[in-house]
């Protein structure tokens, strides 16, 4: 399933443990079929934090979310890894745990 069909057909509904693969495409943008999953992972990276008050917002909470990531590429391009490190960041702070490390594959490894 696409990252982006996860948002739309599931309607996001999110379970205990989620596993992503996905790559980098051009200059670290999300492959078709996972942009608007990337949007999404942007927003909160963009708006997750304190506002003005003190007080702690959230875009969306992954509270109770653990996942896995794998994240495809190629380490000659200098934007290797970008959209899977990102999707990560953007997971945890939303407040999802990922289980073990974040996976790398290389094609030039």
């Amino acid at each position: 399933m696409h990252l982006d069909d996860f948002l739309e057909m599931e309607k996001a509904k999110w379970t205990r443990l989620v596993v992503i693969v996905c790559s980098s495409y051009g200059v670290g943008q999300a492959p078709i079929g996972a942009r608007k999953f990337r949007d999404v992972c942007d927003e909160i990276l963009e708006n997750q934090g304190v506002d003005k008050g003190g007080y702690s917002k959230k875009v969306l909470s992954l509270e109770g979310v653990t996942f896995a990531l794998l994240g495809l590429g190629d380490s000659h391009y200098t934007t290797f890894f970008k959209n899977p490190t990102t999707i990560n960041e953007a997971m945890t702070a939303a407040g999802a745990v990922r289980v073990g490390e974040l996976g790398k594959a290389d094609a030039s490894g």
